[in-house]
């Protein structure tokens, strides 16, 4: 998954948005059928909204273990995207600061491309 991330999100606004927007559409927050992908490359994501996104994100987190890596990096994505959500949903973070994840969660621990 790791590779996936680095390879088609990092460094990329556009992938960044695409994720965002994808997830905002297989979570419900986008409520409107979309005909196609052409929904994830709109920079103005004012099609959704972050505070809605991010608990679907908390939530399902413990609903999909082998994807933990993707929704870590998909919260760190929207909280740098929208830099006043931990003030608007500050709740939920510390809630979900505070469950732990079970040992199929663990996020792996990410190897540095240039160490082998």
């Amino acid at each position: 998954m790791w590779d996936f991330i680095e390879r088609s999100m990092v460094d990329s606004d556009d992938g960044e948005i695409a994720n965002l927007n994808y997830w905002a559409l297989w979570l419900g927050v986008i409520r409107r059928p979309e005909a196609n992908d052409e929904f994830m490359r709109d920079r103005s994501m004012k099609g959704w909204d972050p505070v809605t996104l991010l608990r679907g994100l908390v939530d399902g987190i413990h609903q999909a273990p082998g994807f933990v890596d993707l929704y870590a990096h998909t919260v760190w994505a929207l909280l740098e995207t929208y830099r006043w959500l931990p003030l608007a949903a500050g709740g939920l973070l510390r809630t979900w600061r505070s469950e732990p994840l079970n040992s199929s969660m663990e996020v792996p621990c990410r190897k540095d491309p240039g160490v082998s």
